[in-house]
């Protein structure tokens, strides 16, 4: 009775002392997915379709736009018990449509509906050299906060679809720049080397100018000094780590 007594209270103190000599790992790999929102402004798209028939559409339309599914995965090799470098990738999606009621046109025979329809799918990857923290934050080091900073290269592209009086017009825009995110995380560690995390980032990146091609033309090159393509966003992601 009295070794069950003493088995009773010396199975949390060995518990939480093997919890505290956790050492840190030396790689970290991640793996997630979520949601993201592109948070810049739609102003000056809006303006664009004012005086079409898709002009009461355009604000539903550029909202579904801007909401889209994103997944990411890193790798991280620590120098330091809290420091490390590694590589990150971003990709995000999301895509919109609006077509209006349609107008009565006249024709030879009487009359005939029209209908004036736009719809777009965007994709934007990111990847870049990455800079991450990590500290634990409570005492039995199951619950860790991380911290990352990355300054790397940014492809956009979209596929576009304009149809105006049944007449169909199909655009792909493209183009490249320099962009840089950061973001913090929470872990909680299932095992040693198994984590669960949640991570809220931010990506900023903008365009100058996009390389537009019509289906049956030849690209071009569009200036858009006056209307940068904003296409800066905040993630909200849920994933995994690993450990080694």
């Amino acid at each position: 009775m009295k070794t069950q007594f003493l088995l009773f209270f010396l199975l949390p103190l060995v518990t939480l002392a093997a919890q505290n000599d956790r050492q840190y790992s030396t790689w970290r790999f991640a793996l997630d997915g979520g949601i993201g929102y592109m948070v810049g402004s739609t102003e000056k798209a809006q303006k664009a379709l004012e005086g079409t028939s898709l002009q009461l559409l355009s604000g539903d339309y550029y909202n579904d736009l801007k909401l889209g599914g994103q997944g990411s995965t890193d790798i991280h090799y620590f120098f330091h018990p809290h420091l490390g470098v590694g590589l990150n990738y971003s990709f995000f999606a999301s895509k919109a449509k609006c077509m209006d009621d349609g107008r009565l046109i006249p024709t030879i025979t009487g009359y005939t509906t029209v209908y004036s329809s736009l719809g777009e799918t965007m994709y934007i990857h990111y990847i870049g050299p990455s800079f991450l923290m990590r500290s634990f934050i409570n005492g039995l080091k199951t619950i860790q906060l991380s911290i990352s900073a990355s300054i790397g290269y940014t492809r956009y592209m979209d596929k576009g679809r304009i149809m105006v009086d049944n007449e169909q017009l199909k655009l792909q825009a493209a183009g490249n720049t320099l962009g840089a995110m950061a973001g913090v995380g929470i872990e909680y560690f299932l095992t040693r080397k198994l984590a669960v995390g949640i991570d809220v980032e931010f990506l900023y990146a903008s365009f100058g100018s996009l390389d537009v091609k019509e289906e049956t033309a030849s690209r071009i090159s569009v200036d858009l000094t006056d209307n940068d393509e904003n296409v800066s966003r905040i993630n909200a992601s849920l994933g995994f780590r690993l450990y080694l």
